[in-house]
Parts: structure tokens; sequence; C-alpha cells
């Protein structure tokens, strides 16, 4: 079973030159912070199992959304572009099928830390054939270096929008 989980963990790290993996050390920190408070909240509150459950709770939520996260990557072959979410099957991009780049903010509608249902975050917009489009987040760390490198192996600019 684990031999599974590490499967699905890296899928699409197959023939990889790099890899931009999200960074969740911040994430982590604060789901720890919000459930020490939290929890040192319920305690001062009353000496109640339920608030305690409670509190073990948040942390957990907290803490599963921050390791899912860790998952999102960046991924480069030779041909592709890969980009794996946090939950869900890598997308592949040939990269010789990438019609225009543009940079700037895209809506990613739910995370569950830091609590926002819905945020902007820094992203590229693909355009692909027959009119698609796709939509990456780019918060991961050495962003600025992931667009170089798709700009640099696509051959073509990024835009602003």
């Amino acid at each position: 079973m684990f031999g599974r989980y590490q499967q699905w963990r890296h899928a699409g790290e197959e023939h990889a030159i790099a890899i931009y993996r999200y960074s969740i050390r911040g994430d982590l920190v604060a789901a720890v912070i919000v459930s020490l408070f939290v929890g040192l909240g319920f305690l001062a509150l009353a000496d109640n199992k339920i608030l305690e459950l409670l509190s073990a709770a948040t942390f957990l939520c907290l803490t599963a959304s921050a390791l899912a996260k860790r998952r999102i990557a960046v991924i480069f072959t030779e041909s592709e572009l890969i980009y794996r979410p946090a939950l869900g099957s890598p997308r592949r991009f040939r990269l010789s099928g990438i019609q225009g780049i543009s940079r700037g903010r895209i809506y990613v509608p739910w995370e569950l830390f830091p609590l926002d249902w819905g945020a902007w975050r820094p992203g590229i917009v693909l355009k692909l054939p027959y009119n698609q489009s796709f939509q990456m987040r780019l918060d991961l760390p050495r962003s600025d270096e992931i667009a170089k490198r798709l700009s640099d192996m696509s051959s073509i600019s990024i835009n602003r929008h």
C-alpha cells in the first residue's frame, strides 16, 4: 500500500529533468500555531473532551491540507511540462503544443488553509491548441525560474495579464 502512495505522490517524475515542488513550511508552522491557540482557548473555557477533540481535529485538518499541497509540482521533461495538482492526476502538455503563455493572477476556488474559500494566486495561463487554455498556480518557490525555463523550452515569450 505504501508503494502505491509513493507512486501517486511522485506521479509524473519518471523522466524529469527539473522538479519544482510547493513549499509547506509556512503552512505547517501556521497549522501548529493555530491549533495551539485553539487548543489553549478550549482548555481555558472548560475541561471538556469534545473541545479537546475539536482542537485535535483542527490540527489534523490544517496539517492534512498542508501535506496535500506538498504534492503540487511543476515538472519538466525533455518534451513535456507536467503540472501535478495536490489531488488528482498530473496534467501533461507537450512543450511544442503550447501556443502562448501569460503570467498574472489566477483564481484558486478552494483552499482549506489559510481558510479562504477562493483566492487569487500568482499563476500562468497556457494557451493550447483548439482554443483551449490551462491555468496553473505558480505560488511555488523559484517561480521566476519556472517561468523562464518554460519560456526557454517552449521558445515562447511570456506575456503579462
